[in-house]
């Protein structure tokens, strides 16, 4: 007896897929190696400020050794701190001037009133 519409319909992408092996999917990078790069933008936005670590720590209302931990890569930029302080700005030109195929430019203009 010939099998079913049914029968074949539902047999067959199963049989196709058993010779697939299959693999988690995997990012280029492990989830820490950028802590590091982005630490250090965050200092550079720091010192772009002209602020201490003690100071850019009271401004994010936290602990001087956790903005520590954040600049050295142990613990991730908590970015949802940063919005909205004066550091907010200054962080996001340093991440951008990290991308490749970013030229971060300064442009000064003067607008004179009569």
């Amino acid at each position: 007896m010939p099998p079913t519409m049914t029968s074949v319909a539902l047999s067959a992408p199963l049989s196709r897929l058993e010779s697939v092996r299959l693999s988690p999917a995997k990012a280029n990078l492990t989830i820490h190696e950028n802590r590091p790069r982005i630490g250090a933008a965050f200092l550079r936005a720091i010192n772009v400020l002209g602020l201490s670590i003690k100071e850019a720590a009271a401004l994010l209302d936290m602990d001087a050794a956790q903005l520590s931990r954040w600049i050295s890569g142990v613990e991730r930029v908590q970015m949802d701190r940063v919005y909205g302080t004066r550091l907010h700005g200054p962080f996001a030109i340093e991440l951008a001037g990290d991308a490749a195929g970013c030229v971060v430019e300064t442009t000064v203009t003067i607008r004179r009133t009569a």
